[in-house]
């Protein structure tokens, strides 16, 4: 499904890059400017439209240029890494906190307060760092292997790939914090705690902030000027 849905935007893609008024079609001038049921005539939408694009960017040429590059480069980017974004993830994770806070305040009604609060560290890891991280991580990888195999065997390899790449590095974040505080700081679980989170928050920031955008297969030279 991500690879899919990341050829649909190669295809969206493909189609603003070749954007021009003049493929587009308008129904005033289909029907000859003629209302079929009263054969009452009416205004071109198409004059009105490229006169206000005239007035808003100079020339219809402009308006094509910017279509097929500041639009292009925004559109394709809010589509392929931004579907999602932070904020939405986290509400919708916001269950896998609850899981660890239910957890955490039965042990803080035992007494066991260190072990409550480690797991309240874990939970808000796992809610604000690993797993946004882990899908904003699989979505660039799906963008990447979105190309479609001829051969049908070999297509769902690529996807059977792509999950496990997704398991990988679920596991490699699993793998930190259960040797953190079952290996090597089982007495310590605060210091525990901060060996996971550090590392996840850090991966994290660097991934939603510092991830650079999906390249562009190419941005058009501006057109020369015609006469509409």
């Amino acid at each position: 499904m991500g690879r899919a849905y990341c050829r649909a935007v190669e295809k969206v893609h493909d189609e603003i890059a070749v954007f021009s008024v003049d493929k587009l079609k308008s129904y005033c001038c289909s029907v000859d400017h003629t209302d079929p049921a009263t054969g009452e005539t009416f205004a071109c939408d198409r004059k009105i439209i490229l006169q206000c694009i005239r007035t808003w960017f100079g020339t219809v040429q402009t308006f094509e240029h910017r279509v097929r590059s500041e639009v292009l480069q925004i559109l394709v980017h809010q589509l392929s890494t931004q579907v999602l974004s932070y904020r939405q993830l986290i509400t919708s994770l916001a269950p896998l906190l609850w899981a660890h806070l239910d957890l955490a305040s039965t042990w803080m009604l035992e007494g066991k307060s260190l072990l409550a609060v480690h797991n309240m560290m874990r939970g808000f890891t796992y809610w604000l760092a690993m797993s946004p991280t882990l899908i904003l991580l699989c979505f660039r990888v799906a963008y990447f292997m979105r190309k479609k195999r001829s051969n049908e065997v070999f297509d769902l390899l690529m996807s059977c790939l792509l999950i496990l790449v997704a398991v990988c590095i679920y596991l490699s974040f699993v793998t930190v914090d259960f040797v953190a505080f079952l290996v090597i700081f089982p007495n310590m679980r605060i210091v525990a705690g901060l060996v996971f989170s550090i590392p996840a928050f850090s991966v994290a920031v660097l991934a939603w902030q510092k991830l650079p955008k999906l390249p562009l297969l190419g941005t058009p030279a501006m057109p020369v000027d015609r006469v509409d």
